[in-house]
């Protein structure tokens, strides 16, 4: 790919060259891909510990999933409801006393 930057891929490009990028496992939505990573992350953490309090101190391999979870309550009235309805499938605590 040279020096162009993997924002640069982002924009319109021949479908070959997609092919090969999704091939290659490129991520196309970054944002989204962070919010599934930690999603993941606090599974492993609910089916080890039972429940979704996570410590904000809490590190799930090298993943600062207490941030992650503390970063969810605070943006719950901008998500979207299929997060929303995700997270409460898993009984996040959106209320931490």
């Amino acid at each position: 790919m040279g020096e162009r930057s993997a924002s640069n891929q982002r924009r319109p490009i021949r479908a070959e060259r997609r092919q090969r990028l999704q091939e290659l496992g490129f991520v196309w939505d970054v944002l989204t891909a962070q919010w599934e990573e930690g999603f993941g992350y606090l599974k492993v953490f609910k089916r080890r510990e039972g429940h979704c309090r996570v410590p904000i101190s809490h590190v799930e391999n090298s993943f600062k999933l207490g941030t992650w979870v503390d970063t969810q309550r605070q943006r719950k009235a901008r998500m979207s409801q299929e997060r929303i309805q995700r997270l409460d499938e898993l009984r996040f605590v959106w209320k931490v006393r």
